[in-house]
């Protein structure tokens, strides 16, 4: 599909955007290949930038999202693990929704990051060494960790 999008291009896109797409279109095939030299890597490295540099002028702002980053990063996995048709990105997006629930509204995401993770990670650590239960749920649309003991229950509520 690749390919044919390649080759079909000119008919249907305005000439920057075809070279737009070629430039992604020609670094996926290539990292898609069964034997891929270094100066082939370097080749896809350098359009998939330029693709990347590009988005802003062509697109509007919502279309420049954290999947468009992560093409940056598929030269570095492809030298790591191989081929980008010998693994999987699930993993990576599964760790995107985990992230994606943690925060609540457009403003103060990485304080909210932040303050989410940390208690958790202090909240695991303190029922591991006691008999707390912990358990995650949402209020109004607010995410609450509670500790549940035998006659005490403890709340973050984290509001926006």
């Amino acid at each position: 599909a690749l390919l044919f999008f390649t080759n079909s291009k000119k008919k249907f896109l305005p000439s920057n955007y075809a070279y737009h797409l070629s430039l992604l279109c020609s670094a996926i095939h290539c990292l898609l290949s069964n034997c891929i030299s270094e100066e082939d890597l370097l080749w896809a490295e350098k359009a998939l930038q330029d693709f990347h540099k590009l988005l802003p002028s062509l697109y509007p702002p919502e279309i420049c999202t954290a999947n468009m980053h992560g093409l940056l990063h598929f030269v570095h996995y492809v030298r790591m693990w191989g081929p980008l048709w010998t693994h999987s990105m699930f993993g990576f997006e599964n760790m995107n929704g985990y992230l994606k629930k943690q925060f609540h509204g457009t403003k103060s995401i990485l304080p909210q990051l932040a303050f989410m993770i940390q208690a958790r990670d202090l909240l695991a650590a303190s029922a591991s060494t006691s008999s707390h239960r912990i358990h995650n749920t949402h209020l109004r649309g607010q995410p609450i960790i509670t500790i549940n003991e035998t006659t005490h229950t403890y709340a973050i509520v984290v509001y926006k």
